[in-house]
């Protein structure tokens, strides 16, 4: 019994060490980002309403250019994160209803370590896309993923990391001590807006609620995990924002509900942007829901 009780313990302390060396390796990853593609009305509806755009968000209209094809759309930002929202084929073959779930490595050499830390889970291949400019001279972002093309490709639900080149980072007036020590989308987010005077609400995604097929939702789970996010439910991951996910064999909108938090009291509101698209804000909490 006691060499029993030995073995036991020798076993519990291993296993142990092997959680700890694998927690140690999960790359500083943080929540960046969430894109989703509406339809070519709501889209419009959405960019003229002034409560949106002026006081709830920063928001701007933007284009990314890379060498190897471009896309535009509107972008909601905060403080700590942004939306980045598409109409049809913004992107090649991007339809109503598609998502991207965006995380943001700290350093560039966290992608190697994510990547062996999804292939420890995964039997699948992983692929690494990087987008350039200037005739390649400069790395935009890292993506890395093993279920879908590029983003320039689209697909329905994509998960990818990215992140920013140190030459992206020096023009905005990031110091070579900044780089080395990590950027996220937080210290992106607040550079990029801290000559920008206008108040917002719209603080940070709290949690987000989306629909995958089981298959999307099997890759989802492996580079979740990857990334050091808990499952604290059934199918519900929690690390910086929480993650809910429900699966259909054949989704249409995969995006449910996006919950945010605000910066300060605005009491109660319901806002109708479009038939398709409810933004619902009640005291400090607020709801994107797409129907």
């Amino acid at each position: 019994m006691l060499y029993f009780k030995k073995l036991v313990l020798m076993f519990a302390c291993f296993t142990w060490n092997i959680l700890q060396a694998q927690q140690t390796n999960i790359p500083a990853t943080s929540f960046s980002h969430i894109y989703f593609v509406i339809d070519s009305a709501t889209y419009n509806a959405l960019s003229q309403n002034k409560f949106c755009t002026d006081t709830l968000f920063y928001y701007s209209k933007g284009a990314v250019n890379t060498d190897q094809g471009s896309w535009d759309g509107q972008y909601f930002e905060g403080e700590a994160d942004y939306w980045e929202v598409f109409q049809p084929d913004a992107v090649s073959k991007m339809s109503v209803g598609d998502i991207g779930l965006g995380f943001m490595l700290h350093q560039p050499y966290e992608a190697k370590i994510f990547q062996q830390q999804w292939q420890n889970l995964s039997s699948d291949s992983i692929q690494s896309d990087a987008f350039t400019s200037n005739a390649g001279k400069d790395t935009i972002m890292v993506e890395t993923m093993n279920y879908r093309d590029s983003m320039l490709t689209g697909g329905p639900s994509s998960f990818f990391t990215l992140y920013y080149h140190p030459g992206i980072l020096r023009k905005m007036k990031f110091t070579e001590e900044n780089i080395q020590a990590g950027i996220d989308q937080k210290l992106i987010n607040q550079r990029s807006h801290a000559n920008d005077r206008k108040p917002i609400l719209f603080k940070k995604v709290e949690k987000v609620f989306i629909t995958l097929t089981p298959h999307e939702y099997r890759r989802h789970k492996i580079a979740l995990l990857a990334m050091g996010y808990t499952e604290t439910g059934n199918r519900h991951f929690k690390k910086d924002i929480e993650i809910d996910i429900q699966l259909e064999e054949k989704p249409t909108h995969r995006l449910n509900k996006i919950v945010f938090s605000l910066t300060r009291e605005t009491g109660n509101r319901t806002i109708t942007i479009s038939p398709g698209l409810l933004l619902s804000i009640t005291g400090e909490d607020g709801a994107l829901i797409i129907r």
